[in-house]
């Protein structure tokens, strides 16, 4: 095979890739973003080394093999520095992004961090581009050309296959797509309100599912992350003692049972908790609080957790139906946990994501930030 017929046929066999698997073409600092960061960081460069391989040495005339090898070196040292920094210094940064960033200003923060992670790149490849053009002149200057115009693919290719913004989505069949909207634009059920902890004082507060009234109930004995509300039945009908208990860190824990007595007595309707016993649930899934009349063919709505944590939503009547929503936030720099959902009437869900209390209308595919708070509990008036 000639020369340039072998070089068409790699360009080909790169594009084909990356078009096969898009899944796992991410490569540089913004594999950081992703789920599947350990298949990127052994898999994924290699892909786009490959690409920018073959883009550099087309441009600048230089040897083919050398340019797509030290490329492909330099997609693994940016993408293993960017998980080293993350191991380093994630945990220093998870509390305080916990309360700046939201589902509201989700995407600029992302920009931001999209933003630096090229600019990084950029810097951490521009050696390896300087190694392939050490026998041109001014390949100084010529080595950070070629490191710029390759970043510049490269993140193009990503955020075109596999954007970074794409979080919210989830039905297995057709991607559905989750629209950020103000709460107050679809929350349609005026008679719920929701108990929860404030993560600005640690205190009990009160708030309607479209974010309106909100309300400081009551000083709680207790101030720590990490916590939940319970609600027990009193010894009234429709009257229910407020309690709260450390959650779970993994699915297969059960409760200790170790509740503390807010002092709060609420009246209304809601439901205990269920599937408190791992060894109820199905699988790791734990089924929703449930408000709606009962109906067998209704939707079925539970949180699961293996890894990372997702709300589902699917029709039992339906296997691959267009209702279905398996949706989470999975990006490493932000880990987002999704519990303690309730199902109101008119299918719409109120639960915890990250430190946000949130509503979901899988019906019109929306979510909306309600507040910012622990451990939700929703009472109907009677």
């Amino acid at each position: 095979m000639h020369t340039k017929e072998r070089r068409l046929t790699i360009i080909i066999a790169g594009i084909f890739a990356l078009f096969l698997f898009p899944s796992v073409a991410q490569a540089n600092v913004i594999s950081i973003f992703h789920q599947n960061i350990i298949l990127h960081l052994f898999i994924g460069n290699a892909f786009l080394g490959l690409i920018e391989g073959i883009l550099i040495a087309r441009i600048f005339k230089i040897s083919i093999m050398r340019a797509v090898l030290l490329m492909i070196a330099g997609n693994y040292f940016s993408s293993w520095i960017g998980a080293g920094s993350l191991l380093l210094f994630g945990s220093q940064l998870h509390y305080p992004l916990l309360h700046l960033v939201t589902i509201d200003n989700l995407h600029y923060f992302l920009l931001c961090l999209i933003i630096f992670a090229y600019l990084a790149t950029v810097i951490l490849e521009w050696p390896f581009c300087l190694f392939i053009m050490w026998a041109k002149p001014k390949r100084v200057k010529k080595s950070l050309y070629a490191s710029i115009i390759a970043q510049t693919l490269s993140y193009l290719l990503i955020l075109i296959f596999n954007p970074p913004f794409g979080h919210f989505y989830g039905n297995p069949v057709g991607h559905r797509k989750i629209d950020i909207v103000p709460v107050k634009t679809f929350a349609d059920v005026p008679n719920a309100t929701i108990y929860f902890i404030s993560i600005s004082d640690g205190n009990l507060y009160t708030v309607k599912p479209d974010g309106s009234s909100l309300e400081k109930v009551c000083t709680l004995p207790v101030k720590q992350m990490n916590m939940k509300l319970l609600a027990k039945p009193a010894d009234k009908p429709n009257l229910w003692k407020l309690y709260m208990e450390k959650q779970p860190d993994h699915y297969w824990e059960k409760p200790t049972d170790e509740l503390i007595y807010t002092g709060i007595e609420v009246s209304g309707y809601t439901q205990i908790e269920l599937d408190r016993d791992p060894k109820n649930r199905r699988g790791t899934e734990k089924r929703a609080i449930d408000l709606r009349t009962k109906d067998p063919n209704s939707l079925q709505i539970y949180t699961a957790m293996l890894g990372d944590t997702w709300l589902g939503v699917e029709n039992p009547l339906e296997l691959y139906s267009p209702e279905i929503i398996h949706l989470q936030f999975d990006r490493h720099i932000l880990h987002w946990t999704t519990c303690n959902a309730t199902v109101l009437p008119g299918d719409q869900i109120v639960y915890q994501l990250g430190n946000q209390i949130v509503l979901l209308d899988p019906k019109e595919s929306k979510l909306g930030l309600i507040t910012l708070g622990l451990g939700p509990v929703v009472f109907l008036a009677k």
